[in-house]
C-alpha cells in the first residue's frame, strides 16, 4: 500500500480487511444454513402421520355412580355403608407466632371439622398437649 511504510504500520488495515472478510463469509454461510433448514422443514411438513383409530373408547376402570355431597356427608356421619367409611385424621403442625395466627388456626381447625368430618388434632390444644407431654412416642404410635 502506498501510505504504509511497513507492515507493522498498516496492521490496523490488515485487521479491518480480515475481519470484514470473515464477517461477510459468516453472513453468507448463515443465510445458506437458514434456507436449507427451511427447505427441510417444508419437506417434513408435507409428510403426514397416519393413526389407526377405530373410534372405540376404552375404559380401564368402572366409574362409580355419581353421588351428591349430602350422600357423602351421611356416609361419614353414619359410619358409611356397613361401617366401611373410617374417619380421617389430620394433625395440624404449625408455630403459633402471634395471637392472630393462633386464631386463624382455630378457625381453620373448625372449618376442617365441618368440611372434612375428620378427627382434627392440634398440638397446641391444651388437652391434647397434656396427653402428648406424658408419652410423646406412645401418642404418636396411637395416632398413626
Amino acid at each position: 500500500f502506498p501510505m504504509c511504510s511497513s507492515h507493522l504500520a498498516c496492521l490496523w488495515l490488515y485487521i479491518v480487511l480480515v475481519g470484514g472478510t470473515i464477517l461477510v463469509i459468516s453472513l453468507l454461510l448463515a443465510i445458506i444454513c437458514v434456507r436449507c433448514l427451511d427447505r427441510r422443514k417444508k419437506v417434513k411438513h408435507n409428510h403426514v402421520d397416519e393413526v389407526d383409530f377405530t373410534g372405540e373408547v376404552m375404559t380401564l376402570t368402572q366409574m362409580p355412580e355419581r353421588r351428591t355431597w349430602s350422600e357423602v356427608h351421611l356416609d361419614w356421619e353414619g359410619g358409611g355403608e356397613g361401617g366401611r367409611a373410617r374417619r380421617g385424621k389430620i394433625l395440624l403442625l404449625y408455630s403459633p407466632d402471634t395471637k392472630l395466627f393462633k386464631e386463624l388456626q382455630e378457625s381453620f381447625k373448625s372449618f376442617l371439622d365441618l368440611a372434612c368430618h375428620c378427627d382434627i388434632y392440634d398440638l397446641f390444644d391444651d388437652a391434647l398437649f397434656d396427653t402428648i407431654a406424658v408419652d410423646p412416642s406412645g401418642w404418636l404410635e396411637e395416632f398413626v
